[in-house]
């Protein structure tokens, strides 16, 4: 979309910049060849995510066949984990409250750090999450506490993509024909963890955000917010 291709066209400026810097032999005086590139696609127009409702979230967790592709879909619509984060999990990171979020596993490589710093930390274990958690634990009861919960062969974490392509996708569109994948479930956190408490903060800690962050990217608003405060309106009105 627009934003890949200008992230791509700051990156490649910023090169021929460093180069010329560091070089300069044979570069000087010579503009910056990027500038004059011509976009020769026309970029994926830019979507607002509509966050899944919470009856979407519960009838796609229903809808799906296996334990941990319901764990999976759970961790990141119910308590706003990012996909990556939840491919990296391994058993010891739960305890009887919480999970511990201390690496990610983007696209099935694993990285012993998360995305940002403040990405680490603490996050409470809610139902249903804890109830699909328990259920896939006595199918594993083999695994190992270092075990990643989600792993392909060789023990390594899957990549996210492809496991909600088989896992979940074709489960949870026949029950939400608007499923985009399970990062919007995060979306949903966010959104609704705003509308239950009122406060950006919540969402920007359970989310491991700063507040500008979730207020500008996991904050979604619906019709029902407008609706609700022009009642509100029409009270202070009579």
């Amino acid at each position: 979309n627009q934003n890949t291709l200008t992230a791509v066209r700051h990156l490649l400026s910023a090169m021929f910049r460093h180069a010329k810097n560091i070089r300069g032999t044979g570069l000087q005086g010579r503009e910056n060849p990027i500038h004059e590139c011509k976009v020769l696609v026309t970029p994926r127009r830019i979507v607002e995510r509509v966050p899944y409702t919470d009856d979407e979230i519960m009838a796609m967790i229903a809808a799906i066949p296996s334990a941990d592709g319901k764990l999976f879909l759970a961790l990141c619509a119910c308590i706003g984990m990012r996909p990556s984060e939840a491919a990296g999990l391994q058993w010891a990171d739960f305890d009887s409250t919480h999970v511990t979020v201390k690496r990610s596993a983007a696209y099935g490589h694993l990285r012993h750090d998360t995305k940002t710093e403040k990405s680490k930390g603490r996050v409470l274990l809610i139902e249903p999450v804890k109830s699909l958690l328990e259920t896939l634990r006595k199918e594993r009861k083999n695994d190992e506490p270092t075990d990643f919960i989600f792993a392909r062969s060789g023990g390594l974490p899957v990549n996210h993509n492809n496991f909600a392509l088989s896992r979940i996708r074709p489960f949870a569109k026949a029950v939400c024909p608007r499923y985009c994948g399970p990062y919007n479930g995060r979306h949903s956190t966010g959104s609704e963890l705003k509308r239950l408490t009122g406060k950006s903060l919540s969402t920007a800690d359970v989310l491991r955000n700063t507040v500008t962050t979730a207020e500008k990217a996991y904050i979604h608003t619906v019709t029902a917010d407008g609706d609700a405060g022009l009642l509100m309106r029409e009270a202070e009105l009579a």
